[in-house]
């Protein structure tokens, strides 16, 4: 699991390498909410999509094909706490699989 460091702004982007591929993710309010663009390589993933707790960003099997993670806030995203109560992660497909588990098992 890796935590994405995301500053206290209401836009921003961030970029790292992991899978062997460099992922980038911008991060912006929109309206009431906090929305992300990801891409992969420079090839955009999704655009647009909000943030909330507990939901990975990627909600197509498509989009992390064939062995990436997902993103995941672990509270709804609010920029004004970012790096305090509410954190981004990038999970990797095994931490995925456990992940998505656990959050079954949980209700």
């Amino acid at each position: 699991m890796l935590l994405v460091p995301l500053a206290q702004v209401a836009n921003q982007a961030v970029s790292f390498n992991t899978e062997s591929a460099l992922l980038s993710i911008h991060v912006y309010q929109a309206g009431k909410f906090v929305c992300a663009d990801i891409a992969r390589d420079g090839v955009p993933l999704f655009t647009g999509v909000r943030c909330f707790g507990g939901t990975k960003l990627l909600q197509y099997g498509y989009m992390t094909a064939p062995d990436f993670g997902n993103f995941v806030f672990d509270e709804d995203a609010d920029w004004t706490n970012f790096g305090g109560s509410c954190n981004l992660y990038y999970l990797n497909k095994a931490e995925m699989v456990e992940f998505e588990a656990a959050m079954r098992n949980w209700s």
